[in-house]
């Protein structure tokens, strides 16, 4: 399990990704909306995955979640405004994609797809934006 920080409201908040950042994140109903055409997490995607986090982390620390995504969101936008926020961002958003259990799930998810769905039948519009998330940590 990877750690990081982000500050949301003045506060420095933990951030854990796991197996239930991966699992928030892949079970979204709104999955098809974080992420772009090449399946990179757009503004609401990073908002998303580091909200993610705090929620792994909380749930890891049995302690209620006490933040709400919006400051979650609010604090991305600020950030996405600066060089230096933008860093800051991407640095958290490569500890969710090298996070070990995030690649061994996203390695089993993609195994499981490839023994469950012939070749055959696959057909370009099976191709989505969130089969491009699968693949987004392991690369």
């Amino acid at each position: 399990m990877s750690y990081t920080t982000i500050e949301v409201n003045g506060k420095a908040v933990g951030l854990k990704f796991g197996y239930l950042s991966y699992k928030l994140i892949m079970t979204d109903k709104n999955r098809s909306l974080m992420f772009s055409d090449d399946g990179n997490p757009n503004d609401l995607g990073v908002s998303k995955i580091i909200y993610s986090g705090y929620q792994n982390n909380c749930i890891n620390k049995n302690v209620e979640a006490e933040i709400g995504f919006d400051d979650f969101s609010r604090e991305v936008d600020k950030l996405a405004a600066s060089e230096e926020g933008i860093k800051k961002l991407t640095e958290i958003i490569q500890v969710w994609t090298d996070s070990a259990d995030i690649q061994a799930l996203v390695k089993d998810t993609g195994e499981k797809k490839s023994q469950e769905i012939p070749v055959e039948i696959l057909t370009e519009s099976n191709s989505s934006v969130t089969e491009s998330l699968e693949s987004v940590p392991g690369t």
